[in-house]
């Protein structure tokens, strides 16, 4: 009986914090201090002198989000929860954040001193974290016009292979954050959004946020990469 009760409260647990996630999961999350590098030795020092103690401060570890530097910048493939994507040229890997299954960077045209884009997937397992339509709505309400209601936002549907597709495309002023936290507005902003539905391991919501200029440079990219997905190979 108590384990019935703990699974069925694991059912309707896990798609509300889910749901509370793809509100936001923003890099707005507190990174770990890094830990300062090894001071160097005198040149002089003997090579048998006892090691000092140990340093106090943890080990540095890379912080959410840096660039892996082992990944490669272009070409490639990326997999996420069951799925396969080509990795567009220009893009790089980097370290997935809190909730989050693969994150990508699309840099900022040349000569551009604008941020780089920002792409990030996610997965909730079977369950999913509520239907397409309720997540395009949300994904839309983090895009405000100037008169702070959420924008005008493009919404398609497609096919690829046996995957069913979701696309929403709005630009405006993104609300950045962590979905409990405060948000901060980032005008000339752009959010580009798929839900892909009909992999084994449940549906994946891909998020691509940046300034306005950087996400048209990228948008055909985008574009490409969301409709080369295909299931993973056993």
């Amino acid at each position: 009986m108590t384990n019935t009760l703990h699974r069925r409260w694991a059912l309707i647990v896990l798609p509300l914090a889910a749901i509370a996630w793809l509100g936001g999961c923003d890099r707005s999350e507190p990174v770990p201090d890094q830990a300062a590098p090894p001071v160097a030795a005198p040149s002089g020092a003997s090579e048998q002198a006892a090691p000092g103690p140990a340093p106090s401060s943890p080990a540095a570890t890379p912080a959410p989000g840096a660039a892996s530097p082992s990944a490669p910048t272009a070409g490639g493939a990326i997999d996420a929860s069951g799925l396969t994507f080509s990795l567009p040229a220009g893009w790089s890997r980097r370290t997935p954040g809190t909730m989050r299954v693969a994150e990508l960077s699309a840099g900022a045209p040349e000569g551009s001193n604008l941020e780089a884009a920002e792409v990030a997937f996610f997965s909730f397992g079977p369950q999913g974290a509520g239907d397409a339509a309720s997540n395009v709505a949300r994904w839309a309400s983090l895009v405000h016009d100037e008169g702070g209601q959420p924008a005008a936002h493009e919404e398609s549907t497609e096919r690829v292979g046996e995957l069913a597709v979701t696309l929403i495309e709005s630009r405006g002023t993104y609300q950045s954050g962590s979905p409990a936290g405060p948000k901060t507005p980032r005008p000339d902003f752009a959010l580009f959004g798929a839900i892909i539905e009909g992999g084994a391991a449940g549906p994946l919501y891909i998020r691509m946020t940046g300034p306005s200029e950087v996400m048209s440079a990228h948008r055909e990219r985008w574009l490409e990469m969301v409709r080369s997905a295909r299931k993973s190979a056993p």
